[in-house]
Parts: structure tokens; C-alpha cells; sequence
């Protein structure tokens, strides 16, 4: 409730100065970065890990020590921020794949600022455009919590990157800009595979760092600084061009090297396409039959048929084409394909079909005593992904992460083993049809769930839903008898406190009140919202901030659980 009520806040703020934020969020997982998202992931659990330790060892130690690799959200922050913006009517999208590529040729199409903390948008640009680009402002440059005045109104401060004027990519041309972070290394290529091969060799050599080398890791970000101005230099001396500086760096390595050298590279300079012609579907959706007409004009080279051994020209037309990324959805309804675009389908039983299988992130669990918290939803993921399966009218050969060479189709999943593994399973399903099934009776003879009662809410059946799957698929001492659990009983608690506050609070229109009301107008938000931030405080009071309590791990196991259900 507080990340809610969080949200809300910065969205009143951009709305009090007179901003209509469009939200563009990542889909499925790509084959291509596959180790790279299972790394991070393993950092993921690296940092529950080292939590747990820092949590429970003595002495205890604070979330700000450098053990804790990356921040860690729980199982449903993105589904509540998601929540708050259906709330408020703000306009948001979920695109097949990365999100990166789509919301720079938005932004590009729009003549909107686009505002992120992903390092990529340093370097998309409309390469072959005369004049304009992407407004990129960087999150952490940008103040959101103080909206400042003045005669027209209100604004906010920020900075935006303009890469002409930085020291960086002076000299640089926009269309070399790619090759430039493609050569220092991004998610498609290897640590340091192109550093030996670069002209004008750095003075320092690149070495393995070891745990004694810790004096080192200082020496670190000048190194990283010397290589890319040395990658500036050499580039900015082939003008405007990526064909030549391309050849010269694949011709460097060894024969038998430079189609997997070549590979890397491409698909590097591909990540960084920005696909200007593939943007009118998303258009459409955001802005129905009439969207705005483009910002920028630019003559994108097509048609430049390259020989296989003319990597430059391959190169080229890498940036210019993108990857032909197969449209995977497209032959679902258009029922089916709204739902994933507002992200009524996560797009993780989507990787189930389409990618490598579905990665089950880690959380704040106890990753050291007790098994995967998503063990206990595995049930409901077989089932989506039956549904799934049969919803689409794809052929067998057009679900690359489907296995159908046993009596039962098979999908992939990584989960967590232990503290400090990943490990894949293959995960039996049954194609199941939804036609002429409602909802809750198709979960309620599939998962064997209770009637609800005419006197029982909604929500509060839901809840009981909830708390029945858990006891049903965990099969722990403490969800054997729900009436006795108090876990349970804290959430059922907590929950019917909080609807009672926003039934007083909201008009008894219980937290659901109108919705995208006072869009753009900076107002102090919809009814109950004084009622979130009257809860969020009390709860906040409770606790003096100077009180630092240990972590319960077995309590934040089952939390983590419910939430995973």
C-alpha cells in the first residue's frame, strides 16, 4: 500500500505540470540473452543471500552494505505499480520483447523526452536523420519529488544528455555511436572480446582481478575511461562512416574467428536499431485510429544485399533492419493480444512458449533453509500455460519453448536449488480449452476452490482463494489448519482492516473509484486516496525510525509465498 500510495504521488506531481507520462514495459525475454539473464538472476539470489547472512548473523548489519549486489522488489511491486496506473488512467504498453528498442522510436516519433535509468539510451539516436533526435534524460538527473513554480504553472528539474556536447562522444557521429558500445562491450558480447583487437593498444593491459586485488578496483573506472576515449578517437577519425572501422576490427582477428567475431557484432549493432516502421501497432493502441505523425524525417538504407565475407555492409545493414525479430503474437486474437499489451497476461508464461523457458526471479525468501518460493505456484503456472498453449493458434514449430516429443508437453522453468544455484526443470502441462468456461468456474474445477457465498464479498473470497492454494500446495505445518496459522490470519486481518478504511475513505465505493477521473489536472487524486496515506502513516508511526528489528525469515518465506500465488 505504500509503494500505491508512492505512485500515486508521482504521477500528481508529473500531472501538476501539465505531463502525460506513457509507461513502455519490457515482454518476453530474448533467446539471444539468455546468459545474461540468468547471470542476473544469480546476482539476484547472491543478494538474498548475503540479506539473509547480514539479517541474522551477528553483528547485524544494515541493506547499505556492498554485499547487496542489485535492489530487491517484491513478488508483487509491479503488479501494484501497474494497478495504480489502471487507477489513474495512465497510459501504458507492454511490447513483445525489450522494451529499449520501442521506446526510443516512440519517443523519436513523438518528439517526447524519454526517461530512464538504462545506460542504452545513451546511444539510440535516428542515425540517418538531418536533424533531431532522442531526448533522453537520465533517472537519476531528474528531481521528482519537488515541482518547482513558476508564472505559467509548475515544472520539473532535470538534466538531459546531449551527446554533441559531451566530452564523451565529441566528435562521434550518431550513427557510430553503436559501433562505440557495441566494441566496449553490451549484453551480446563477452567481456572484453573486442579490447586486443582495437587499435592503439591501452597502456594498461586488461587482467583478471583477484581477491587480493581489491587496491585494484580503484584503478577500474580509469581503465574503463582510457578504452572508451581510445574507441572515440579511432572512430571519429572514419567521419561518419561504420563500414570501414568494421572491416578493420573483424580482419584483425584470426581466420577461423571472424564469423563468431562477426556474429557478436552484429547482433550487438542490431540491439541498437531503432524500428521506426514497426511503431504504428503501438500507436494505434495508445492513441486509437488517428496517432501523431512523426517528428523526424530520415532516408533509413535499405535493400544493401551484402556478401557474406562484406562485414561492413552487413554491419550496416544490422543497424538499419534490426534483428527480424518474429512476431510471435501476432496470430493471437485480439482479445488475447490486448490482454498481454495491458499486461493482463504476464509475459513470463509467454517466455514459456516463446523464449527459453520461464526464470523464476528470486525474492526476499529464505534461501537458505527452504525450498523456491515458487514451488508453491507451480500448479497455477502449469495451468496458464495449458491455457496459453491452446489459446494460440500456433503451429508446434512456432512454439520454440514448448516440448511436444513426449505423451505430455513439456515447458522449461529455471528455479532456484538451494542458496546459490539456478538449475533448469522440465515441467509436465495438458492443453486445456477455455471455450464456454467462465473464469471461475474454469478455476474452480481445475483447482477444486470453494463456492463463494452470496453474503461474502468479492475480494474477501478472493483472499480465502488465495490462502486455500497455499495451505493446499505447500504442505507446511504452518498452512495445515489455516484457522490456526498466524500467518493467515495476520493477512486476513490486515486485509479486511485496509477495505474497511477505503470503504470509509472512498465514498463506499470500496478502493475502487473512478477511474482515470481528474486525468492531467494535478488534483489531489481519486477519494480514497486519503485513506491510503492515512494507513500507510499509522503503519509508518508504529515503528520509531531509530527501532531496527532482526528479519523474520520465516515469516517473509510465507508472505513471499501468498504473493507468488
Amino acid at each position: 500500500m505504500a509503494f500505491d500510495v508512492a505512485t500515486e504521488q508521482f504521477i500528481l506531481k508529473l500531472r501538476q505540470c501539465n505531463l502525460t507520462p506513457i509507461f513502455v514495459i519490457d515482454g518476453l525475454n530474448e533467446m539471444s540473452k539468455m546468459r545474461t539473464i540468468l547471470n542476473r538472476k544469480r546476482d539476484r539470489l547472491i543478494t538474498c543471500f548475503n540479506l539473509q547472512t547480514a539479517a541474522t548473523d551477528l553483528p547485524l548489519r544494515d541493506g547499505g552494505f556492498e554485499d547487496f549486489r542489485i535492489r530487491l522488489l517484491p513478488s508483487l511491486a509491479c503488479q501494484s505499480f501497474l494497478s495504480t496506473l489502471d487507477r489513474l488512467g495512465v497510459l501504458h504498453i507492454t511490447v513483445d520483447f525489450e522494451a529499449d528498442q520501442v521506446a526510443a522510436a516512440l519517443a523519436i516519433h513523438l518528439g517526447a523526452p524519454l526517461i530512464s535509468n538504462d545506460s542504452d539510451f545513451y546511444i539510440f539516436a535516428p542515425y540517418w536523420a538531418s536533424s533531431g533526435g532522442l531526448t533522453y534524460i537520465p533517472t537519476d538527473l531528474c528531481d521528482f519529488e519537488t515541482p518547482r513554480s513558476f508564472d505559467g504553472g509548475y515544472y520539473l528539474e532535470a538534466q538531459m544528455f546531449v551527446a554533441r556536447e559531451g566530452r564523451t562522444f565529441q566528435g562521434l557521429a550518431p550513427i557510430q555511436r553503436p559501433l562505440f558500445a557495441v566494441l566496449c562491450g553490451n549484453d551480446y558480447i563477452p567481456f572484453g572480446y573486442f579490447d586486443n583487437y582495437i587499435p592503439e593498444p591501452a597502456t594498461q593491459q586488461h587482467f583478471v582481478e583477484h581477491d587480493d586485488q581489491a587496491a585494484s578496483r580503484s584503478a577500474g573506472p580509469s581503465r574503463k575511461s582510457a578504452k572508451f576515449q581510445r574507441v572515440v578517437d579511432w572512430l571519429s577519425g572514419f567521419g561518419g562512416d561504420i563500414v570501414e572501422p568494421v572491416n578493420r576490427i573483424i580482419s584483425g582477428f584470426p581466420l577461423a574467428e571472424r564469423p563468431q567475431a562477426a556474429q557478436y557484432l552484429l547482433a550487438g549493432l542490431a540491439s541498437y536499431s531503432v524500428p521506426m516502421d514497426q511503431v504504428t501497432p503501438y500507436l494505434e493502441y495508445l492513441f486509437g485510429g488517428k496517432p501523431p505523425s512523426c517528428r523526424v524525417r530520415q532516408v533509413i538504407p535499405h535493400d544493401l544485399h551484402p556478401s557474406s565475407q562484406e562485414y561492413g555492409l552487413r554491419a550496416l545493414q544490422s543497424l538499419a533492419e534490426g534483428n527480424s525479430d518474429p512476431q510471435l503474437i501476432a496470430e493471437w486474437s485480439p482479445r488475447l493480444m490486448k490482454a498481454f499489451r495491458q499486461r493482463r497476461i504476464q509475459p513470463g508464461y509467454c517466455d514459456a512458449l516463446y523464449s527459453f523457458g520461464i526464470v523464476m526471479s528470486p525474492r526476499v525468501e529464505d534461501v537458505k533453509n527452504r525450498e523456491s518460493i515458487h514451488l508453491c505456484s507451480l500448479p497455477l503456472r502449469q495451468l496458464f500455460v495449458g491455457i496459453l498453449v491452446e489459446a494460440t493458434a500456433a503451429d508446434r514449430l512456432n512454439l520454440p519453448g514448448i516440448n511436444f516429443a513426449h505423451d505430455r508437453p513439456l515447458f522449461y522453468e529455471y528455479r532456484r536449488v538451494g542458496s546459490s544455484s539456478f538449475q533448469k526443470h522440465e515441467v509436465p502441462f495438458e492443453r486445456l480449452p477455455l471455450f464456454g468456461s467462465k473464469a471461475f468456474a474454469f478455476l474452480r474445477q481445475k483447482l477444486c476452490l470453494p463456492n463463494r457465498p452470496p453474503v461474502i464479498p468479492a475480494w474477501l473470497h478472493g483472499l480465502a482463494c488465495i490462502l486455500f492454494l497455499w495451505a493446499r500446495f505447500d504442505a507446511r505445518p504452518e498452512t495445515a489448519r489455516l484457522c490456526y496459522s498466524p500467518i493467515a490470519l495476520a493477512v486476513c486481518a490486515c486485509a479486511i482492516a485496509a477495505q474497511m478504511r477505503l470503504l470509509g475513505g472512498g465514498g463506499g465505493r470500496g478502493g475502487r473509484s473512478g477511474r482515470g477521473r481528474g486525468r492531467g489536472r494535478g488534483r489531489g487524486g481519486s477519494g480514497d486516496n486519503g485513506a491510503r496515506v492515512a494507513m500507510v502513516r499509522h503503519f509508518e508511526s508504529l515503528r520509531p525510525s531509530y527501532v531496527t528489528e532482526p528479519l523474520n525469515f520465516s515469516f517473509l518465506h510465507a508472505l513471499a509465498q501468498l504473493q507468488s500465488v
